[in-house]
């Protein structure tokens, strides 16, 4: 990070805006700010600090004491601070909460803090929190770091310096954030105390499965189980042969069931086949009383088939009586239509002769058709002749077109002639007046050559616009693939830091991974390792790293280069529109780029359409101009036409009076037909009409005669249709009645032959067939179950002859006793199953569980060794964390070793005390320091003032180079210093300020503020701060050696 320019106004003792432009120094990267005490030179830290993270580069100091007391209530406190970092730009700039004015009223009010950061790519971010975390991601370090790496406060170096080994982790933590192996030590002692207490909840749960074992009293089980010290193994080991025994007894059990059950069955089987012998010998019993009954009840079916039989005979002669019946309503029938059709054959008769009289009369109408025929023919006559009138009429009417025809043709020819000598007349003007058309062509085309000039211009502004467009969008893709290359960047650096803590993590087991017996552990100094740390799995390689390493810084370099193209493309933009504000009107910065290209383009486009409009003027003026003699051939060729046209109308004129006289004949002719015919007939459809009227009366006579000629026909043929049915119908009734006789003749036989006595009597045998159909299954039922009776009968003897009545009671008795011998073996089964379930179920859970315990125990007793190690209950009385921050101090001492023996000539070297120190507090950051010239090392607290100001600043400067190193490739190219020099001798000082030099060589830019004359002879670059009665003012001063 470099610093380009610092701006404060009404901040801390300055009340006007102070700036100091950090990009001045050039190659001069050393400066003081000296100033009397109170003057302001710590502020211009203050506002550094502030301007990046919101705070003061002290602990003494809050954002809301910034305000200047100089400061009226017109005054707005604000730092601004510019600075660049990896090539890009940023701007950032805070006001603290202060009172302003009100804009309407009197009075003040509450200003909130504000901040805003504008960065180069033109992204801008505001609001404090978004601020705070741009920054954060954008440096890589917070506030806290800042002040030990980039701003050393006044009176903080010797703080570093003498703090103990509790203060040093304090701050060593928050720079290097191993809070993770503070965690890790947690976790541990947790996850310690955990398995402890799983481990104590493991044996009351042993205990509790015990308690619930099923045992015999008097077996060797019940000492194991209630003992106060319990072997678990051996109670296993009893449990699993009591299983066994249990096992073997319920097998027995399961023979003697199968064997009740069996006996069960045995019996129901003889119960079951004695119920159906016992059922039989009753069935034989019903059977005989059955049949006795059927006897019985003989004679009475002998007398229902009697009255079936007769019956039946009954059905024969009622057909016959049927069919008599049938023949009288035939008969019957047939007389009825007999009178009916005598009535109907003396109304034909008499329709008949009323026909003959109206045919008579209709005859004497037809006579008169021939009559009406002859004046038809005459009417019809006329018509034909009204025809030809007509086709006249229409042969006048084309000649009458014509006639008109020719007329308008005559009219237009003379128009076309006085047409033809304006024209002649306009032409010949024409030829006076080229002189006038020089002297417009000359000024249309001086109009021509100054729109194509301003064409061109706008086609280029065009022109520029559209490159505009295209590198804005360019820069727009740019600008986003930037922006990703930029978040795969820090992804990449977030990886590499997360594995690079990681690494760190796993230092203590990589370290215990390469101890070997008789050989001392480099932390703990120990010959014997016992219990070495635990190696983490998949903690990275130096070579993982170092590729993880190149990989982002690959990526900062992509991202590096898109940002120069972006920053090109930029430039090009810029270059772009200052050629569009030269070219166009509007030289405004802010131009609308759209708008801008749609008025050029309709600019231009009227600049296409003016041209065009004077192109074709300029055309057809020298088409004018270029055509003098084809005017005078135009002049002579309409000349030529006027006289070609004259005599045209000549004969136009002549056919016009032959039509006329054509018209003038027909006409003639036309009224002669209007004399003869049209007198009696004024037009044509009343002669058609009464044309129509007379052939409707001819075919109206013609018709009607027709009609009743049809009628009379018709009705002679249905007189005739009668008398031959009426023929017919005497005929059948004579043959139904001799049927008749037949059938009633067969009838009285029937009845003799059937032994009727009587009608009533054959009456009485006719039932319905429902009755009928009752009576014979009556008969049939009482048959079938005869021969059922008997045949079941006879089945019966044959199986009950050799067997006789079971007793079922004895029987069922033995079977209900059997049954309860067997509800007890189940009960006993089953509670013996119980036991067997329950103690194999806890012979399980006890063996799960003492496997599982005995595991805990093992680890248990690794991992209670491991977390004492780990939270310093070793005889170093060192942490994990502690002995990681050991690893990172020892660097830390070694980079302050470096610059500390250079300023003392190697006299002095600080050391980590490794020596166990009296108490039991935790130790391993405690420092010493070594003095050359007694070789003996010495608290550092014994150091005069001027060699803990050295040892202070080389350890601040060793702590700054190491930070910076861990800190992911941050980029930190300033320091720092407020005061300390003054308590130096002339060679200590010297020292430190060679040793400053050689800082600033290496790039990085270094400030100091300080009282020392000797500072500010040899700092050629100064920043004097002279206080006044309106607050101070900054002056630099550049002096040239």
């Amino acid at each position: 990070m470099r610093l380009v320019r610092l701006s404060m106004c009404a901040f801390g003792p300055y009340k006007d805006e102070q700036t100091i432009e950090f990009s001045h120094f050039n190659d001069r990267k050393l400066f003081l700010i000296t100033g009397p005490t109170g003057a302001g030179k710590t502020s211009v830290f203050d506002a550094i600090s502030y301007a990046l993270f919101g705070n003061a580069s002290g602990n003494s100091r809050d954002a809301d004491s910034f305000r200047s007391d100089f400061a009226s209530v017109d005054d707005e406190t604000y730092v601004s601070l510019q600075f660049q970092l990896k090539g890009i730009n940023y701007l950032v700039k805070r006001s603290p909460k202060q009172e302003k004015r009100k804009i309407r009223g009197e009075g003040t009010t509450t200003k909130q803090a504000e901040a805003i950061l504008e960065i180069e790519n033109g992204k801008t971010y505001t609001g404090v929190t978004e601020v705070n975390n741009q920054i954060q991601e954008i440096i890589g370090i917070n506030h806290h770091q800042f002040k030990q790496i980039v701003m050393l406060p006044q009176g903080e170096f010797r703080r570093l310096l003498e703090a103990n080994s509790q203060e040093r982790e304090l701050i060593f933590r928050n720079l290097f954030k191993t809070e993770d192996f503070l965690v890790i030590q947690e976790q541990l002692k947790f996850k310690t105390s955990q398995l402890k207490n799983e481990i104590g909840d493991v044996y009351k749960l042993l205990d509790n499965y015990i308690s619930h074992i099923v045992y015999d009293a008097e077996s060797p089980l019940a000492s194991s189980v209630n003992a106060t010290y319990k072997d678990y193994e051996s109670i296993m080991l009893l449990l699993n042969e009591r299983i066994n025994i249990d096992e073997k007894s319920l097998d027995k059990l399961v023979q003697n069931l199968k064997k009740k059950e069996e006996e069960i069955y045995q019996l129901s089987e003889a119960i079951q086949q004695g119920q159906m012998l016992n059922e039989k010998f009753s069935k034989e019993k019903e059977l005989k009383l059955l049949k006795n009954q059927l006897q019985e009840k003989k004679n009475e079916i002998g007398k229902l088939e009697i009255k079936v039989k007769k019956a039946g005979y009954a059905q024969v002669v009622y057909q016959i009586e049927e069919q008599i019946n049938k023949i009288n309503d035939s008969l019957k029938n047939l007389s009825e239509k007999e009178k009916s059709v005598l009535i109907e054959e003396k109304e034909k008769q008499k329709g008949l002769l009323e026909l003959n009289e109206l045919l008579e009369t209709k005859q004497k109408a037809l006579n008169e058709v021939k009559q009406l025929n002859e004046c038809l023919f005459k009417l019809k006559d006329k018509l034909s002749k009204y025809q030809d009138y007509d086709e006249k009429v229409k042969d006048l009417k084309k000649i009458e077109n014509k006639r008109e025809e020719l007329k308008n043709l005559i009219e237009r020819k003379e128009k076309n002639i006085t047409e033809t000598n304006k024209n002649i007349s306009y032409l010949s003007e024409s030829l006076e007046s080229h002189q006038e058309l020089n002297q417009q062509l000359s000024d249309y085309r001086l109009k021509q050559d100054s729109i194509k000039n301003q064409m061109k211009n706008r086609e280029f502004l065009l022109s520029v616009l559209n490159d505009l467009i295209n590198l804005q969008e360019k820069h727009r893709k740019l600008s986003e693939n930037y922006q990703q290359k930029h978040l795969d960047y820090q992804k990449s650096r977030n990886e590499y830091a997360n594995k690079f803590e990681y690494y760190l993590l796993g230092q203590a087991g990589i370290l215990a991974h390469d101890l070997k017996n008789n050989e001392p552990c480099p932390v703990c100094g120990s010959t014997h390792h016992p219990k070495k740390a635990m190696l983490f799995e998949n903690v990275p390689t130096t070579k993982e790293l170092d590729d993880l390493k190149r990989i982002f810084e690959q990526k900062e370099k992509l991202m590096n280069e898109c940002y120069s193209e972006v920053f090109s493309l930029n430039n090009g933009i810029i270059d772009k529109k200052k050629l569009v504000n030269q070219l166009s009107e509007d030289q405004s910065d802010n131009f609308d780029l759209l708008n801008q290209i749609s008025n050029s383009k309709e600019l231009l486009d009227q600049d296409r359409s003016h041209l065009d409009h004077l192109n074709h003027v300029i055309k057809k003026l020298e088409v004018n101009l270029e055509k003098n003699s084809e005017i005078e051939n135009e002049i002579e060729k309409n000349r030529e036409n006027k006289n070609q046209m004259e005599d045209e109308l000549r004969m136009i004129n002549q056919s016009f009076s032959e039509f006329d006289k054509q018209y003038h004949v027909k006409l003639e002719t036309i009224n002669r037909y209007k004399e003869t015919i049209i007198k009696d007939y004024p037009n044509k459809s009343s002669l058609i009409l009464e044309i129509k009227q007379l052939e409707t009366e001819i075919e109206k006579i013609t018709q009607d005669f027709q009609l009743v000629f049809n009628k009379r026909e018709e009705q002679r043929d249905a007189l005739l249709v009668l008398e031959t049915n009426l023929t017919n119908l005497r005929k059948a009734i004579v043959d139904y009645q001799e049927s008749l006789e037949g059938e009633d003749k067969k009838f009285r036989e029937k009845l003799a032959v059937y032994h009727f006595t009587s009608l009533d009597e054959y009456r009485g045998y006719l039932f319905n067939a429902e009755e009928l159909k009752d009576f014979e299954n009556e008969i049939r039922d009482y048959y079938n179950e005869v021969s059922y009776v008997d045949k079941t009968l006879n089945d019966l003897k044959e199986v009950l002859k050799e067997n006789k009545i079971i007793d079922i009671e004895t029987l069922i008795e033995k079977q209900n006793q059997v049954k309860e011998e067997l509800n007890q073996l189940r009960n006993n089964e089953k509670e013996l199953l119980l036991m067997i379930q329950n103690n194999n179920k806890i012979y399980k859970d006890i063996k799960s569980l003492y496997k599982k315990m005995k595991s805990q125990l093992m680890e248990y007793e690794v991992l209670s060794d491991i977390s004492k190690a780990a939270n310093g209950d070793n005889p170093q009385k060192l942490t994990f964390e502690r002995y990681v921050l050991a690893a990172y101090f020892d660097e830390i001492i070694q980079a302050a070793n470096n610059r500390l023996g250079e300023m003392t000539n190697n006299r002095y070297f600080l050391c980590r005390k490794e020596e166990k120190g009296k108490g039991r507090g935790q130790q391993g950051l405690d420092l010493e320091v070594v003095d050359n010239y007694t070789s003996k090392s010495r608290l550092v607290k014994t150091l005069s003032g001027g060699e803990a100001f050295i040892a202070s600043l080389s350890l601040a400067l060793g702590l700054a180079d190491v930070v910076q190193s861990y800190s992911g490739g941050i980029q930190l190219d300033t320091i720092f210093i407020d005061e300390g020099f003054g308590s130096l001798d002339p060679e200590s000082l010297e020292q430190a300020i060679s040793m400053l030099v050689n800082i600033q060589k290496s790039g990085r830019l270094v400030g100091i503020i300080s009282h020392v004359q000797e500072l500010k002879e040899r700092i050629d670059v100064k920043l004097e701060i002279k206080p006044s009665q309106s607050g101070s003012i900054i002056k630099p001063i550049f002096h040239i050696n």
